[in-house]
């Protein structure tokens, strides 16, 4: 019994240094440049997301969970940079998934992933943003239609399992979108 005990303890342990060892780069960062697809300037104020999940190792097709949020704005040119690692996950029981959900929103605007001009795909441009950079092109909404596609997180593809509060800065931009289309704010309800 009690080499079972030790087997599993070892186990253990082996997998909690697992996220030492992906394909995530320690001090790396996505980095680029948000711009309006038709002018070609740059967008100052644009929030950029980064979403880590975690699922348990047991389950093959398991729940996520939330495992690390980072938010950043896009300074005067429109550029941004944030952290690419999803920092450690200390419990042996769950394994951090190597593709994060990445958003990019700015009101008045389609966001990335779902409402930019899409020059390459989804996976090709997150690859650009942490190889040299990016450049992010959002299209100005003109009706309140299209103002109204982009209303909730799950428009940018952003889990409904993250708490608004992990997210502030996207939640705050995102009800001023909502207000100016006649919509309740959003945030009281995902703690």
């Amino acid at each position: 019994m009690q080499l079972y005990g030790r087997l599993f303890l070892i186990v253990a342990i082996s997998w909690g240094f697992m996220p030492f060892t992906s394909s995530n780069v320690i001090g790396a960062s996505y980095h680029g440049k948000v711009v309006e697809a038709e002018t070609g300037k740059p967008i100052e104020g644009a929030v950029v997301v980064v979403v880590w999940h975690k699922k348990p190792i047991i389950t093959m097709d398991g729940p996520q969970y939330v495992h690390k949020t980072a938010e950043v704005l896009t300074n005067l040119e429109g550029v941004f940079s944030i952290d690419a690692s999803p920092g450690i996950d200390w419990n042996p029981l769950t394994y951090v998934l190597n593709n994060p959900s990445i958003a990019i929103f700015k009101p008045g605007y389609g966001p990335f992933p779902t409402g930019h001009v899409k020059e390459l795909s989804i996976e090709a441009t997150k690859k650009k943003l942490i190889e040299g950079g990016a450049v992010i092109k959002l299209p100005r909404l003109t009706t309140k239609e299209q103002l109204r596609n982009f209303t909730d997180t799950g428009d940018m593809w952003i889990s409904a399992i993250v708490p608004y509060a992990r997210i502030p800065i996207l939640t705050k931009l995102i009800n001023i979108q909502r207000q100016s289309v006649g919509l309740q704010p959003v945030g009281q309800n995902r703690d």
